[in-house]
């Protein structure tokens, strides 16, 4: 197991606050640790459920400022609000798009938004609460 910084952030909302994330350290297993400038998200909200993401999910960022199209991205919009979704650029706009239908893709000037790092890797924790409401026992 290594130590690996976790970010907490406000994300997915449907009215953004100030971004302020809550910092601390997560145990992660070796093999998802792939660069020494990687960093966790604790998920909040659905906005990415279609791609297996989901609400109280970690997920392992490599940090970097840039992105390829298609890249799913941890994304800081007007300094205060932190985004999980899908990036490409459109000219000169960052086009963020969620995999969940009930969310709209977002098209924000470029200049707004500050890539902080790409989807590398995610831990999900079991909770056996949800398994039962999931799974009912059979008779």
């Amino acid at each position: 197991m290594e130590r690996l910084e976790r970010e907490r952030a406000l994300m997915d909302r449907e009215e953004p606050g100030d971004w302020a994330g809550n910092f601390g350290y997560i145990d992660v297993p070796a093999d998802l640790m792939r660069d020494d400038e990687q960093f966790a998200i604790e998920v909040s909200g659905d906005a990415m459920a279609e791609a297996g993401i989901l609400d109280g999910d970690t997920v392992i960022m490599v940090r970097t400022d840039i992105a390829p199209d298609g890249t799913i991205v941890a994304a800081l919009i007007d300094q205060r609000e932190v985004v999980l979704r899908r990036y490409s650029r459109d000219g000169d706009w960052a086009v963020l798009e969620a995999a969940h239908h009930g969310y709209e893709t977002r098209r924000v000037e470029s200049e707004r938004v500050v890539i902080m790092g790409r989807l590398v890797g995610m831990m999900r924790q079991f909770d056996e609460s949800s398994q039962r409401a999931a799974f009912p026992r059979l008779a």
